[in-house]
């Protein structure tokens, strides 16, 4: 028995101290890496610099030389990664106009080529990076490879793929991409937004076409990134989708138009809040919430009577959000609609500037005047009943 215990021991130690000689190698390695990429950047970055000056200048030059050079350093690993991160970074910072001959520079150098390689590999992580680094180098050379990379069973490359197709901007082939998207691609509803919201090309004509797609998952996400884009024509053809026998079609119009903030579409979305379904009803409280104007408070105040508690909770928020100072809630308070009532009060409770309100060291009179009275006499029956 003692025996298998100093086995054990002996087993453990030898297993911690080879952790621990792994984590030093590691932390080593990378400090060694990171002085090799220093002297690169020092050898390199001012190179770089100077030639894609000259060839903003002039994209005639003959610079055969330099970037023959460059080429040969990228055969590097880490030279490579310091030729890429330098011409990424000069893409980032120039205008739409000048980033087509800076694109045909990287083709010229190679390092187009050396991510497609790459993105022919196996290894998943290194498809993903390859998708990322082509996208944020921009070189419409990679749109086939980026399509064939999509649905690839790996949410990484699936994402990055799209994305760089995004940020290349041909708009035929982005549609291209996103016709392909299907259950099988397991990315969020947030993420394909995110990659539609950085498209870079012609987005009121991608829009346009995409927001009548027969795919409707496709079609929602489009109209519900239409929303940030702000364009009144835009919001002219989503308007009609208010009424689209769709649910979900109706919904995303709905966060569209009050991410928009486009009042001529405020009395379609009033309407909506007598619709049987109560998921839009709930939506187009909420979004009401971005037009102050008298009649849209009227119909707020109108919904939270509603049978369904989510609907009369976004109608309260909203409420609260156009009536800071209560003038409009004591209607609410001199009726006998108990569940309007309570609705407030709990929507009252969790908001900062009026929860004090309800506290007992509250003076009514200098807290809202009338409706922090009747609020006050609501709150004391309710405590008596019980």
């Amino acid at each position: 028995m003692e025996m298998y215990v100093y086995y054990s021991i002996v087993i453990f130690g030898t297993i911690i101290i080879s952790l621990y000689i792994y984590i030093i190698w590691v932390k080593l390695s990378e400090r060694y890496t990171y002085k090799k990429e220093r002297r690169y950047q020092f050898l390199l970055v001012p190179l770089i610099d100077s030639i894609v000056g000259d060839f903003m200048h002039n994209p005639d030059i003959d610079l055969k030389e330099q970037t023959a050079l460059i080429s040969k350093h990228c055969k590097n690993k880490l030279k490579k990664r310091v030729v890429e991160d330098r011409m990424i970074y000069h893409l980032e910072t120039l205008k739409n106009t000048s980033k087509d001959s800076l694109i045909h520079l990287c083709e010229k150098i190679g390092i187009i080529q050396l991510e497609l390689d790459h993105l022919s590999k196996k290894n998943i992580y290194g498809k993903a990076l390859a998708c990322k680094r082509l996208g944020e180098l921009r070189s419409k050379d990679a749109i086939p490879y980026l399509l064939d990379a999509i649905n690839s069973s790996s949410q990484d490359v699936d994402y990055n793929a799209l994305l760089a197709l995004a940020k290349i901007g041909d708009e035929s082939a982005f549609l291209k991409a996103f016709e392909a998207v299907n259950s099988a691609i397991l990315l969020s509803e947030r993420s394909l937004i995110e990659i539609v919201d950085s498209f870079e090309g012609n987005k009121a004509s991608v829009y346009s076409k995409m927001i009548h797609s027969d795919n409707e998952f496709v079609s929602c996400i489009f109209i519900k990134s239409a929303g940030s884009f702000m364009n009144d024509e835009l919001a002219s053809q989503i308007a009609p989708l208010l009424q689209s026998t769709s649910k979900e079609k109706t919904i995303s119009a709905i966060k569209s138009l009050e991410n928009m903030k486009n009042s001529a579409y405020k009395e379609d979305l009033k309407t909506l809040l007598t619709n049987d379904s109560w998921e839009i009803r709930s939506m187009a409280a909420r979004a009401l919430g971005s037009y102050p104007d008298e009649d849209v408070i009227d119909s707020l105040i109108d919904a939270l009577s509603d049978a369904q508690w989510f609907v009369r909770s976004n109608a309260a928020k909203s409420l609260l959000i156009l009536d800071r100072d209560l003038n409009y809630i004591t209607k609410v308070f001199e009726g006998t609609d108990k569940f309007a009532k309570d609705i407030l009060i709990a929507t009252l409770e969790s908001d900062p500037q009026f929860s004090h309100l309800l506290s007992d060291d509250c003076a009514s009179a200098d807290c809202f005047g009338q409706a922090a009275l009747l609020i006050k006499n609501y709150i004391l029956q309710g405590d008596k009943n019980e």
